[in-house]
């Protein structure tokens, strides 16, 4: 096998540059996955009162139900938020506190890649407070109040 020589590298130096780089690259991944894990305490708070024997719904109802709001909360225009009636059929199906918090948790945090300024990610009432409208929010409010949360 014939011999490399590169010229004025030192052997040292190359190793050297080359544990650097597998050390940044360490640091880079260990911080993706410490924020990409990152918990949110609404979260943890909603499955600590989640009583799954009051709920009305399947796991993929709820799951569906999430989607539909993200994709209504998704589809506005520029000057126009999203529909209340939509909003209010949406969560429509959802009869007791439980079903809410359910909802909650199946919303999960979901990240929005469609904002003009960059993306954004959060819980669903971070995507209400980001998305809504003042009569949007009422409507919504009402919603969870009608089972006794407050939002």
């Amino acid at each position: 096998m014939k011999k490399i020589n590169l010229p004025n590298i030192d052997p040292r130096r190359m190793a050297a540059i080359g544990i650097s780089a597998i050390v940044l690259i360490v640091v880079i991944w260990v911080a993706v996955k410490l924020f990409r894990g990152k918990k949110d305490p609404l979260l943890d708070s909603v499955v600590s009162q989640l009583q799954p024997q009051n709920l009305t719904l399947s796991p993929f109802e709820y799951e569906a139900i999430a989607n539909r709001l993200q994709n209504e909360l998704y589809e506005w225009g520029f000057f126009q938020g999203p529909d209340v009636d939509d909003l209010i059929e949406i969560l429509s199906p959802l009869q007791t506190r439980d079903d809410f918090l359910m909802l909650v948790k199946a919303f999960g945090i979901r990240k929005n890649e469609r904002y003009v300024l960059g993306s954004w990610e959060g819980d669903i009432f971070f995507w209400f407070s980001r998305r809504l409208g003042t009569k949007e929010m009422e409507a919504v409010k009402q919603e969870f109040a009608r089972v006794g949360l407050s939002i």
